[in-house]
């Protein structure tokens, strides 16, 4: 048999590199699919989020509020509690945020509509007191706050597990 210099055989130092290159590439392939798995977790929920957010529907008659529907904007805060759980504070926060607006504007827009259908009249310094441009303006903010979340990099990258 041949020898190498320090005294093991070629064949033993070929079976070697075979079994640590195994070894090696397992390990690599379990990790990539576990920053991946997260990674995905991540973008699920910030689409989730935007997909929601896509979905308010406003419209006007002259410059005045006539259809104003936020369907499923609650599930805004359990995504946001998901992004949480999945140790993407940043982005969690920033979500739970948007929700608090989404719900602000929300009120306001049903109080505008109930002063509209009582005929009552709206003070300038009531939260009743919103009109389309701020309803849209707002939207396309939170599509924008939606489509710019960031995951946490280190959770990302933490080898330690966290679904």
């Amino acid at each position: 048999m041949i020898q190498t210099r320090e005294g093991c055989g070629i064949m033993e130092t070929i079976y070697l590199n075979i079994v640590v290159g195994i070894v090696a590439g397992v390990l690599a392939g379990f990790y990539t699919g576990l920053v991946m798995t997260k990674y995905s977790a991540f973008c699920q929920a910030r689409l989730s989020i935007f997909d929601i957010v896509r979905r308010f529907e406003y419209g006007a008659i002259n410059h005045k509020l006539d259809k104003v529907s936020f369907n499923n904007y609650t599930d805004i805060a359990h995504i946001a509690s998901t992004l949480l759980y999945l140790k993407h504070r940043q982005a969690g926060e920033s979500a739970l945020g948007m929700f608090k607006e989404v719900a602000d504007t929300r009120m306001s827009v049903e109080m505008y509509f109930r002063s509209k259908m009582l005929r009552q009249p709206i003070p300038p310094d009531s939260v009743a007191n919103i009109d389309f441009e701020t309803v849209a303006a707002r939207a396309g903010k939170w599509q924008e706050q939606a489509r710019l979340l960031k995951p946490n990099i280190w959770t990302l990258f933490n080898p330690v597990p966290h679904l």
